[in-house]
């Protein structure tokens, strides 16, 4: 069973999971937060996208640059898991770099996810782009901005989701 919740104010809820009629888990969710930090990164990636790609680049070129983007201009740290906070100008762990990279494909219109590809647990970003193969653009694990290395934009040999996910620890998470 999977399931998706999305908080739009704090607060605390209960999700119950029930299996013929009969409760066989609980989980109390709180929420600290509202959905500011949401609505000023979806502003801000807007402006972040008016700045920062031109009329000429492909999707590929796009997601490579919004990857050398966050290696140049926010520091790695392993407390921010969340995207929404590049727009404060705090940096992010690998989830929050994939999660930026994977809205940006969203917004291409792209098929898109996040994929832990190596057995640590790093994550980046999978989209397939118009020549049919899926690509991953990876945006590092560790360092200080501008120095942190070059965002990888790698064509994989794959044309399915299956052919990316086959060999363990690869996983899709989103």
């Amino acid at each position: 069973v999977s399931t998706h919740f999305i908080a739009m104010r704090a607060g605390t809820s209960i999700v119950r999971l029930y299996y013929n009629n009969t409760e066989v888990a609980a989980a109390t969710i709180t929420v600290t937060s509202d959905y500011t930090d949401y609505y000023t990164y979806m502003s801000w990636k807007e402006t972040w996208k008016a700045q920062n790609w031109t009329s000429s680049m492909d999707a590929r070129e796009k997601l490579r640059v919004a990857g050398q983007w966050v290696l140049d201009n926010l520091d790695y740290n392993t407390y921010n898991a969340s995207q929404y906070l590049f727009a404060q100008g705090i940096g992010g762990t690998c989830y929050a770099s994939a999660g930026f990279i994977y809205d940006l494909a969203k917004d291409l219109g792209l098929e898109a996810h996040i994929w832990n590809y190596q057995s640590e647990g790093h994550v980046g970003t999978v989209a397939k782009l118009e020549d049919g193969y899926w690509y991953l653009f990876e945006a590092g694990h560790a360092g200080t901005a501008g120095n942190r290395g070059t965002c990888i934009a790698a064509q994989m040999d794959a044309r399915t989701l299956d052919e990316i996910n086959l060999a363990p620890p690869n996983k899709l998470i989103q």
